[in-house]
Parts: C-alpha cells; structure tokens; sequence
C-alpha cells in the first residue's frame, strides 16, 4: 500500500518528473524532424491533469475545475477537437449551448463549473511550479 507517508514520492515521480520526461522526449523527437499525427504533447497534458484524453486535459487547462465534469462532457458527447480554438467553437455549438442551458450538463452536481472556463481558455498560462526541485 502506498500510504499518506509515500504520497509526495509517487507525486514528485509521477506528477512532475514523468511529465518532465515525456516532454523531454517529444521536444527532442521535434528537433529530429518528427511531426506528431494528432496533437503534440497530448500524454503529457493527460497524465498533468489526470484524465485519460488530451480533450478532457483541455477542458480542464482551460479552467473547468473538475476531472470528473470534464470527463462527463467528452464522454457524453464524443467531441472531436485537438486545439483550443476547436474546443471554444465545440463549446459554442448549438448542442452543447442547448445542454448547458438545461442546467444538468455534464452532471447535474458539475453543470455550474462550465461558467468557470473563462473566455481565454486555454491559452491562459499556468502558473509556475514553485518549490520542485528537478
């Protein structure tokens, strides 16, 4: 069992280094002249956010404050969007504009949490890791 002792070992080794990894990678797969089939960075933004789908790591990136309500939208209604532009237009579409508007999209408990994706999205920074040391 892992237990609370071991918490900030398996989060300093999966949270932080393994990202770290995977985007030392990709960056490095770039530099060789490799072009990604989808979109770029997609394992790393998953496993940061904790979701199993760069759609869902989007959503969440972009300011909905719930895994599960993300989850819930991209499960419901099977988007297809790999940048921030084509989540914004999903997010205006008249589908989920009617969703939203019935008050129990994605879950009835997560339907207020899409106010909070602000007219940005995405393309807010986060802010810095502070205190890790690599």
């Amino acid at each position: 069992m892992i237990g609370p002792n071991n918490m900030r070992t398996i989060e300093d080794a999966f949270m932080y280094r393994l990202v770290w990894a995977l985007e030392g990678i990709r960056t490095r797969r770039v530099s060789l002249g490799w072009t990604p089939d989808v979109a770029a960075g997609g394992a790393a933004a998953s496993l940061e956010t904790g979701v199993p789908q760069f759609m869902m790591s989007l959503l969440i990136r972009a300011g909905l404050p719930s895994r599960r309500a993300a989850m819930a939208a991209v499960e419901s209604t099977k988007p297809a969007f790999v940048t921030p532009a084509e989540m914004r237009a999903w997010l205006e579409s008249n589908e989920i504009t009617a969703l939203t508007d019935a008050g129990i999209w994605p879950t009835p408990d997560t339907a207020a949490l899409l106010v909070a994706i602000p007219d940005g999205g995405p393309e807010r920074q986060h802010p810095p890791m502070v205190g890790r040391s690599l």
